[in-house]
């Protein structure tokens, strides 16, 4: 189902801890998927991290795997919906701002927004 379920990880409280080096500063969630969650197989460990390097890139990563000892595997596609407003100003709206992703592959969804299961190739 879309987003996890009713109650997706959206809704879900991450534990959280910060993190700082010489070469970037940010925060790690973390979240554990229970057996059966929303009609899920198997235990998962959730993953994301968020992070500024020195030269002011903001670097997001998705990790997830199943917990020790599960034997059940179950799908899993995270992903981030944060809006960033990136011209400094609040009373001022994101319409006007641009995103390019350097990517390779895509995932196509079904007419639901499901993952259909296949990469394919980015033309052009």
């Amino acid at each position: 189902s879309l987003h996890g379920g009713l109650e997706g990880f959206d809704k879900k409280l991450w534990n959280s801890e910060g993190f700082s080096s010489e070469e970037s500063a940010g925060v790690i969630f973390t979240y554990v998927s229970d057996d059966g969650q929303e009609g899920y197989p198997g235990t998962l460990n959730a993953k994301v991290t968020y992070s500024i390097s020195e030269d002011s890139k903001l670097h997001t990563n998705f990790e997830a795997g199943l917990a020790e000892g599960s034997d059940l595997s179950t799908p899993i596609n995270l992903t981030n919906h944060a809006y960033w407003n990136l011209s400094g100003l609040p009373n001022v709206n994101i319409y006007n701002h641009e995103l390019q992703l350097s990517c390779d592959k895509y995932l196509p969804v079904d007419e639901n927004l499901i993952p259909l299961g296949t990469l394919c190739t980015v033309a052009g």
